[in-house]
C-alpha cells in the first residue's frame, strides 16, 4: 500500500476487470482484491502496488536466465540450450524451459542439479558464431543478413541482459568465464 510505506498485506483476487483502462499511455486492468490481515491504517479508495504470481515451481532444477540461450535451427524451429562446462570448454545441450522469472529459469530436462553452465558463450562458440557472420555477410553483400538469433525465455527483451542472451562477449579480460551451477539459492523460481 502506497500511503504506508513498508506495509505487506496479502490477499486473494475476487475480480480483475475485462476491459484495460488507459493512464498516461499506459494500460491497466481495475481489481478488486480481498485482503486477508487487513491492517487498520489501510482505508478504502487507497491504491497498492500489487504482485500477483501467476506460475510458481519449488524444488526444481534452475539456472540464471543468462545461461539460457535461444536460437532457431537450420529448419526455423527454436531451441534452447545451455553451455555446460566441462573441463575447459563448454558442451551445447539442448533443454526443456519450464517457469522463468527476470532472473532464473526452471530447466525440466537436459541438465542435472550440480552441473556447471557458462554464463557467457564459449570462446570457441563465439568465434563459430563470427564466421559464420562473416560467410553470411559475403553471401549477401547488402549487409542485411537475416539473424537466427531470438530473446532469451521470458518472451520480452527486458528480460535478457543482451541479445545474445548470455551476456556480452568478454571485454578486457582473456581467458576469464562466468559460471553458475544448475540450481537456484532457494531452490525455487516464480513468475509475478
Amino acid at each position: 500500500v502506497e500511503a504506508v510505506p513498508g506495509l505487506h498485506v496479502n490477499g486473494s483476487i475476487e475480480r480483475i476487470a475485462p476491459q484495460a483502462t488507459i493512464k498516461n499511455n499506459i494500460k491497466g486492468f481495475a481489481a478488486r482484491i480481498v485482503l486477508k490481515n487487513v491492517d487498520t491504517r489501510i482505508r478504502p479508495g487507497m491504491t497498492a502496488n500489487v504482485k500477483i504470481p501467476v506460475a510458481s515451481a519449488e524444488t526444481v532444477t534452475a539456472v540464471p536466465l543468462a545461461a539460457v540461450y535461444t536460437e532457431k535451427n537450420d529448419a526455423g524451429i527454436v531451441e534452447r540450450f545451455v553451455y555446460v562446462q566441462e573441463g575447459e570448454k563448454g558442451e551445447k545441450r539442448p533443454v526443456k524451459v519450464g517457469v522463468s522469472d527476470f532472473f532464473y529459469a526452471e530447466i525440466q530436462e537436459g541438465l542435472n542439479p550440480g552441473e556447471v553452465v557458462c554464463l557467457e558463450m564459449p570462446k570457441e562458440e563465439q568465434e563459430k558464431k563470427q564466421k559464420a557472420i562473416v560467410a553470411q555477410k559475403k553471401a549477401n553483400p547488402d549487409g542485411h543478413a537475416p539473424s537466427s538469433r531470438t530473446n532469451a525465455p521470458g518472451t520480452n527483451a527486458a528480460n535478457t541482459a543482451s541479445q545474445s542472451g548470455g551476456g556480452a562477449p568478454e571485454s578486457g579480460s582473456k581467458g576469464s568465464s562466468s559460471s553458475a551451477s544448475a540450481t537456484s539459492p532457494s531452490g525455487s523460481s516464480n513468475t509475478h
